[in-house]
């Protein structure tokens, strides 16, 4: 009978965890975009700026790239997905701050919208970007395990 009940635990754990990674996919509850790509040759080097865009569900909040610690939410990371590009930067627009319980810190985060701007530079002229993004999504009851997606720039 115990092993019963381990195992059905054990299941719902399980199922618990899956179906709230497919409720971020399935509901876009945080949309991520590449709006521009702007290339420019500065004597032997390609210089890179991608512009993305990330539409936020109502009642749903984004962490920033950058947070006041490091022991807190995760935090957004976007980078590109390519050994060629060095001297990366991510820029992000305004976020919000407050006082977050679940945390015990001061926290960054957008809602409805967040805009950021990644560059980078290459000895390499490439015509498409791969791109990487992580990050984490709540709302005032839950957070959502992180999440991890790609992104082309063309």
């Amino acid at each position: 009978m115990m092993k019963q009940l381990y195992l059905l635990i054990l299941v719902l754990v399980i199922c618990g965890s899956l179906s709230a990674k497919k409720i971020v996919r399935s509901h876009n509850i945080a949309k991520f975009s590449v709006t521009s790509l702007n290339i420019r040759k500065i004597a032997k080097n390609y210089f890179y700026k991608v512009k993305i865009k990330a539409k936020i569900k109502k009642g749903w909040y984004l962490y920033a790239a950058k947070q006041t610690r490091n022991d807190g939410p995760i935090a957004t990371s976007i980078n590109f997905d390519s050994k060629k590009l060095y001297a990366v930067k991510l820029r992000e627009s305004r976020p919000q701050s407050k006082w977050d319980e679940a945390f015990s810190m001061n926290t960054r985060y957008f809602q409805n919208k967040a805009k950021f701007q990644l560059t980078g530079k290459s000895k390499y002229q490439l015509k498409k970007l791969n791109l990487k993004a992580r990050f984490m999504v709540c709302n005032e009851n839950m957070c959502l395990p992180p999440s991890s997606i790609k992104l082309k720039a063309k």
